[in-house]
């Protein structure tokens, strides 16, 4: 018998997001939303800092100026009163956790506990190719104490998830790394598939590899397959890869390959039922191909 199928519906949003004005483009995303949700969408894809001009594609303190509590933020309060009104619609956050701020991580979700909110926890990494942060890793990195810290909250948090989820999965996969001295256990997709393609048009192999080139200057598979390119990706495969913090799509990645995720989902068993039994899981380094 073949398996059933499941349908999911997903609305992708794309607008004109160039105003100052915040409450306008939260009310076209809003109503945008709206629309989707109506219409019967499962996952609602907006913009990402759909609230104002992107404003992230240069390195500028002034933007600071632009943040404010989480709670009070109008695009916050804006996307619950959607999800409160839509039941197909959910909202949650995700939040990045380094030394200076590990301690606000039980905060975090204590907070979004209080609001109905889901919350992804991150650890930051530290790339110059994409995250131009490199030099803060000294300062804001993780020290032992800290990654003891973190490697219980991580583990905390697959104990409440479904092993079946995509966090459940990335949070395992940071309680590994931190546990092992930063070997990556987990297949990436970006070593077989996928690219990361920046708003402005510049491609890289992932968020560790240099700039391939400009997709409105050159096509993308000239610029993937050029010579250069490519050994510049041998490069970060054999240097970088083996200790890439990096959870991209890493759920993704080993879902499409059956064998690493069979054993994620005895590994995630083991551990939500005997999170102290962790150490003892741990799989060997991902091997580079």
């Amino acid at each position: 018998m073949a398996p059933s199928a499941r349908t999911v519906t997903v609305a992708a949003l794309q607008l004109d997001l160039s105003s100052s004005d915040e409450a306008a483009n939260i009310a076209a995303v809003s109503a945008l939303i709206e629309d989707a949700a109506g219409k019967g969408a499962q996952i609602v894809l907006p913009p990402e800092l759909f609230s104002g001009p992107y404003f992230c594609k240069v390195e500028d303190e002034a933007h600071f100026a632009l943040a404010r509590p989480t709670a009070e933020h109008p695009s916050v309060t804006a996307m619950q009163a959607l999800a409160a009104k839509h039941t197909n619609f959910s909202f949650g956050i995700a939040s990045t956790i380094f030394a200076t701020n590990m301690e606000d991580a039980e905060n975090i979700l204590a907070w979004a506990r209080t609001k109905n909110l889901d919350v992804v926890f991150n650890m930051l990494r530290f790339t110059d190719a994409m995250l131009h942060n490199k030099e803060l890793q000294e300062t804001i990195g993780f020290r032992p104490r800290e990654e003891e810290f973190m490697r219980k909250f991580f583990l905390d948090r697959v104990h409440e998830e479904s092993i079946l989820s995509g966090q459940s999965f990335m949070y395992l996969h940071y309680a590994d790394m931190i546990a092992n001295g930063y070997h990556r256990t987990m297949p990436c997709p970006f070593q077989r598939q996928g690219l990361l393609l920046n708003p402005n048009g510049d491609l890289h192999y992932c968020e560790n590899s240099q700039k391939l080139g400009n997709v409105l200057d050159e096509s993308a598979e000239s610029l993937y397959f050029r010579a250069e390119n490519l050994k510049h990706r041998e490069q970060v495969k054999t240097e970088t890869c083996p200790t890439c913090l990096s959870p991209c799509q890493v759920n993704v990645g080993a879902m499409k390959q059956f064998i690493p995720y069979a054993k994620f989902l005895k590994r995630a068993y083991d551990v939500k039922r005997a999170p102290e039994r962790h150490l003892e899981t741990l799989p060997a380094a991902e091997q580079v191909r």
